[in-house]
């Protein structure tokens, strides 16, 4: 029998398009955007924290689609 999955934590991140970071193309590998986070939460089992501005996450696109955020 499969195991059963069980909701660990919920994250809720905001991101900005001002002030995102565009490095092209690293290494004739895909593009990498670099977007920052404006604030946001995480909740879970025992968990209860704020996303505070100053953080950021990165997208990577090849031939206009996105392959890995």
């Amino acid at each position: 029998m499969a195991p059963k999955l069980e909701l660990a934590f919920t994250m809720r991140a905001y991101m900005s398009q001002e002030n995102t970071l565009n490095l092209n193309a690293i290494k004739s590998g895909p593009i990498r955007i670099i977007v920052p986070m404006t604030h946001g939460f995480i909740q879970g089992s025992g968990l209860d924290a704020k996303i505070v501005p100053g953080g950021s996450d990165w997208i990577l696109v090849c031939d206009h689609y996105i392959i890995s955020g």
